[in-house]
């Protein structure tokens, strides 16, 4: 079985979980699958269109290009994968931004499967789309790192009581976008002169509080609770016109509140929907045995209040007796138990049962298609330039990284 992955990805610098996610498919597919990663570093090259494939994966990394780039851009994507054979399977993600750029691409080059991150209602308004399958998964999954529950303080050890980092979320991204960062003011506020120790704060993608990475499981690791919520948006955006009139709308008005931008942008708009999703959050909390507090919510049905988290009510109104609750170390640390055993021991959210189900689902739907000498050879040469591809990009994303170090290295010194 022939794959093709479309993606991009920064090869030094990209987030993890995005590389996982990109990688577990070449991990974990089995022996009689081969799969070519063509990363859309700037376009797609027509001579992809002179191979057959049997299997087209267009990544979330590579869909989300439609955020950053122009019509006219998007549909010379069109335009080339429509020519490239094989049976073409979507992963989308943040699909409630420029959703009617997705159903566009996905009409026109002949896609079949949607594997969307919501439930049926949600997917079907999303994509009004005729003979679709939809398979429902998560935005990401777990890693096998086998050495992070050696490195484990003992929980009564961890120096921080609630910790949590909050990106500050764009208006675009409707009410319950800006929960993470609501949830973090107010824990700060009730836990201020209290006899908790925290480390709370919100940040912006650039900020100097960010932390990503092995970084991200270290914090994790030193805190015995961490706050929590679904992801996604509870507003549909199918043109873009929502982000732009808000891009430009706090352009102007720079202590602009969400209220006031709800007003201007989208008080009208009749697209608003349940589109939460679960976090990998979740599932990195799991692993570093760290107490999950959690806004309600429904988390795909994985995990359930009282079991696997404690719950946060959506108006705050249970603050204190949350921090009751966390006195009781033996309460604190069956669920911190049943958690990692849930989530993370049973393996059924694991990258690599992920990669396997999509490998089942694949053979069942795709019949290998047999190359004729001359097939063979194009695919030979069409291979040889895709890993050209892959060296050129890589250097690039090298060299762009060390000079990017450099600059601030010598901006640091002066």
């Amino acid at each position: 079985m022939r794959v093709l992955i479309f993606h991009k990805i920064n090869y030094i610098n990209a987030k993890d979980t995005v590389f996982s996610h990109i990688s577990s498919f070449r991990k974990y597919f089995p022996d009689d699958f081969s799969t070519t990663y063509y990363n859309c570093n700037s376009k797609i090259h027509p001579y992809l269109k002179h191979s057959k494939y049997d299997v087209v994966l267009l990544h979330y990394s590579f869909l989300a290009e439609r955020f950053n780039t122009t019509k006219k851009q998007w549909n010379r994507y069109i335009n080339i994968l429509k020519e490239i054979t094989g049976y073409k399977i979507a992963l989308p993600q943040d699909e409630y931004i420029k959703s009617n750029w997705l159903c566009n691409m996905f009409k026109k080059i002949g896609v079949s499967t949607i594997y969307t991150c919501f439930d049926g209602a949600v997917s079907r308004k999303l994509y009004p789309l005729e003979n679709i399958d939809f398979v429902h998964v998560l935005t990401g999954y777990v890693n096998e790192v086998s050495n992070i529950k050696q490195n484990l303080l003992p929980y009564k050890k961890r120096p921080i009581d609630i910790g949590y980092r909050a990106r500050t979320i764009p208006f675009y991204l409707g009410k319950h976008g800006q929960l993470k960062t609501e949830l973090a003011t107010v824990f700060i506020n009730e836990l201020r002169g209290s006899e908790f120790t925290y480390d709370i704060l919100n940040t912006t993608d650039s900020g100097k509080n960010v932390i990503s990475g092995k970084n991200w499981f270290k914090f994790l690791a030193n805190c015995k609770a961490v706050l929590g919520c679904e992801g996604g948006s509870d507003l549909i955006d199918p043109n873009g016109k929502i982000i732009s009139c808000i891009k430009k709308y706090v352009s102007t008005h720079k202590n602009a509140t969400f209220e006031e931008a709800e007003e201007h942008c989208f008080r009208e708009n009749k697209n608003k929907l349940d589109a939460h999703a679960f976090s990998p959050r979740i599932f990195e909390a799991a692993q570093t045995k760290t107490l999950q507090l959690l806004v309600e919510g429904k988390y795909n049905g994985i995990v359930k209040p009282g079991v696997h988290y404690i719950e946060i009510k959506k108006d705050f109104s249970n603050v204190e007796e949350i921090l009751n609750k966390l006195k009781d170390i033996e309460y604190c640390k069956k669920i911190i138990e049943n958690s990692y055993a849930d989530l993370i021991m049973s393996s059924k959210y694991s990258y690599r049962n992920f990669s396997s189900e999509m490998a089942t689902y694949i053979k069942k739907n795709v019949t290998p298609q047999s190359l004729e000498l001359s097939d063979r050879v194009k695919h030979t040469l069409v291979g040889f330039l895709i890993s050209f591809n892959t060296c050129f990009t890589f250097l690039t994303n090298l060299v762009s990284f060390i000079a990017i170090k450099t600059v601030r290295y010598f901006y640091a010194r002066n």
